[in-house]
C-alpha cells in the first residue's frame, strides 16, 4: 500500500482548518446560545426599566393621587346628599303643595309615573331614580314664573322636562300641564325622612263630643259637679 505524504505546509493547513471547525462549532454550540439569553435578558432589563418608571413616577405622585382621592369622596358625599333616599306618593304630593304655595297657582289633578330607573346608574349604588309628576294646573302667567322659579330654587333635586299652557278668555288665565321629575338616590345609606305636615289635626279623645262618660260612686259625683272624664269610652259600655 502506497504512503502519502504530507508536508509540513499541509500540516499547517489542516491544524488551521480544525481550529476553524472547533471555533464554529463553538460558536454555533455555545457562544450564540448565551448571546440569545443576553438578548432575551436585555429585553427584559428594558421591560423593567420602564416598569420601574412607571412606579417611581407613581411614586412621586402619591401625595397627589391620596389629594385627589379625597377630594372625589368629598364631592361624592356632596352629591349624595343633596338627593333624598326616596320621594313616595306622600312627598311627591307635599312637594307639589309647597310649589302650589309659593306659586299660587292652582293644581287641578297630578298623574304619577313612579320609580323611573336612571339609565346612567342601574347597575352599581347608588342608584338614581326619579318621580315624574304630570300636573295639570290654572294660574296666572305670573305664577307660571313662580312656580318655575321655585322649582329651581327648591333644595329638593327637580326639573321641568315640559311645559304646555293655553290661554282660557273665561277665567283670564293659562291651563295647561306642567311635568316635574324629582330624583333621588337609592343605596347611600341615608334614611327616608318623611315630610313635615303642620296645622293638621289627629284626632280627639271624644269623637261623639258626649261630654265625658258617667260611671257611679265618686266619679258620677265628680260629673254631677261639673268634672268631665277624660272623654275615652271603653268599647264595653258602648
Amino acid at each position: 500500500m502506497k504512503q502519502i505524504k504530507i508536508s509540513d505546509r499541509e500540516k499547517k493547513l489542516l491544524i488551521l482548518l480544525a481550529a476553524l471547525i472547533l471555533l464554529a462549532v463553538s460558536y454555533f454550540g455555545i457562544f450564540q446560545k448565551y448571546s440569545q439569553e443576553a438578548e432575551a435578558l436585555e429585553a427584559s432589563n428594558v421591560e423593567d426599566a420602564a416598569t420601574l418608571n412607571q412606579l417611581q413616577i407613581m411614586a412621586a405622585r402619591e401625595e397627589e393621587v391620596k389629594q385627589e382621592t379625597e377630594d372625589m369622596k368629598r364631592q361624592r358625599e356632596e352629591i349624595i346628599a343633596k338627593y333624598p333616599s326616596d320621594v313616595p306618593d306622600e312627598k311627591a304630593i307635599s312637594l307639589v303643595q309647597e310649589l302650589e304655595d309659593a306659586s299660587d297657582a292652582k293644581v287641578t289633578s297630578i298623574s304619577f309615573l313612579m320609580n323611573n330607573a336612571v339609565a346612567s346608574t342601574l347597575w352599581q349604588p347608588p342608584q338614581g331614580y326619579y318621580d315624574s309628576l304630570a300636573i295639570s294646573y290654572e294660574a296666572s302667567y305670573d305664577s307660571l314664573k313662580k312656580w318655575v322659579l321655585a322649582v329651581e330654587q327648591s333644595e329638593d333635586r327637580m326639573t321641568i322636562p315640559s311645559v304646555s299652557a293655553a290661554y282660557d278668555e273665561e277665567t283670564g288665565n293659562l291651563k295647561g300641564v306642567i311635568t316635574v321629575n324629582m330624583y333621588y338616590l337609592t343605596g347611600t345609606g341615608k334614611e327616608y325622612e318623611p315630610p313635615v305636615i303642620t296645622g293638621v289635626g289627629k284626632g280627639t279623645s271624644d269623637i261623639f263630643r258626649s261630654g265625658g262618660v258617667r260611671t257611679s260612686g265618686a266619679a258620677e259625683a265628680s260629673g254631677e259637679n261639673g268634672g268631665d272624664t277624660d272623654g275615652n269610652t271603653d268599647d264595653s259600655e258602648q
